[in-house]
């Protein structure tokens, strides 16, 4: 699967968690230009970043060497494993 399905298919994943008609709720979008999001890209840049926003999804520039990702159960982790280190 190419990088843009992936993130393709991320959208799409989010959108049907969440729900079409929340999404559209939170971000003030349409429920039909979501649809027509989803089948043509009927969106504007704003829209779209607006459209991650209300999903909870992010946009890593992943050419920015000094960035790391790590699951979301290991950095909580960690940063209990840091304020217990901290506190003592």
């Amino acid at each position: 699967m190419t990088e843009s399905r992936q993130v393709e298919a991320a959208i799409l994943r989010a959108l049907a968690d969440k729900g079409q008609s929340k999404v559209a709720e939170a971000t003030g979008i349409s429920e039909t230009k979501i649809s027509r999001f989803k089948s043509d890209g009927g969106l504007s840049l704003h829209e779209i970043a607006g459209l991650l926003s209300g999903l909870g999804l992010a946009i890593i520039d992943t050419g920015n060497t000094e960035v790391a990702t790590i699951p979301r159960e290991e950095f909580d982790a960690l940063r209990v494993l840091a304020r217990r280190a901290l506190l003592q």
